[in-house]
């Protein structure tokens, strides 16, 4: 990186992977603070090599203002976001994958701020110009999902559950069903069943997703939500109970570890005490 940096012309490629690649290991790896640190880094070596209206500038400003959206930095994410979306405008135009990237992660933006009605809009919008490809993208999948929880939030799980089907459906037909992915949008989906009252239903696909995140661990909070979902059919829909409290359990452990879980835990621990088995009779 430091060799590219003192030496590579404004337009070598080389410059161009390596400043998209760097900021990003840090914010996969859920260290939000680092990403912002380094991407803001990355944007300042974009923009003196490749020029303030590059590609690359408007692709790591939407990697910024995604990670300062996780630390809700709101005043941060909404000036890296926006600018992210004027440059992908001006060089790729409105029905770009950029363009649609942008609007996505604007979208988000707005969800978070708690403006669910140009969240809805900015979603609606990205997803016409998903469908309007030649083929389909994973990332659509993502915003329908997101699009999904805003739906949920907004108290219409049956529009939510039309998008995560969809989203499932675009996931399978690009990244395939064994992607951890697909275990967040069938969570989803067992999500939208129960808040139909549809809870036998959400036992089969918060099985697979289960399944799916034990063979193929991720970021260990997505294992834990679908055990905590799971618990909580099972225990609804005429499950083995004595397994929902086990699963509950197990996700409790997992969110009292993590920092930024106390939220979920609580939800848990509520749920566990309101839970009881019953005493065996003796």
């Amino acid at each position: 990186m430091a060799a590219l940096t003192q030496h590579a012309e404004p337009a070598d490629p080389r410059l161009l992977t390596a400043l998209r690649q760097y900021g990003r290991s840090f914010f996969d790896l859920g260290q939000h603070e680092a990403s912002v640190a380094e991407y803001r880094r990355a944007l300042a070596l974009a923009e003196q090599h490749l020029g303030a209206d590059h590609p690359a500038v408007a692709d790591l400003a939407n990697n910024l203002g995604t990670s300062l959206l996780d630390l809700r930095d709101v005043a941060g994410a909404e000036a890296a976001l926006r600018r992210a979306l004027a440059i992908d405008l001006r060089v790729h135009g409105p029905l770009h994958l950029s363009t649609a990237a942008a609007f996505g992660n604007l979208a988000n933006f707005e969800m978070v701020r708690g403006d669910f009605a140009r969240a809805e809009q900015a979603y609606r919008a990205t997803l016409q110009i998903y469908t309007r490809q030649a083929k389909p993208h994973p990332d659509a999948a993502k915003v329908a999902y997101n699009f999904a929880a805003l739906l949920i939030n907004s108290q219409r799980p049956a529009e939510a559950l039309t998008q995560l089907q969809w989203a499932l459906q675009v996931q399978r037909a690009t990244l395939g069903e064994d992607h951890p992915d697909t275990g967040t949008y069938l969570t989803g989906v067992g999500i939208a069943f129960m808040a139909l009252r549809r809870t036998a239903e959400a036992i089969a696909p918060l099985e697979q997703a289960l399944a799916l995140f034990e063979r193929r661990p991720r970021d260990a909070r997505y294992l834990a939500a679908a055990r905590k979902e799971l618990a909580r059919a099972l225990w609804d829909g005429g499950g083995d109970r004595a397994r929902a409290r086990s699963l509950a359990e197990q996700a409790a452990a997992t969110f009292r570890e993590w920092s930024g879980g106390e939220r979920m835990l609580a939800e848990i621990e509520a749920w566990l005490a309101a839970h009881p088995l019953p005493r065996p009779r003796g």
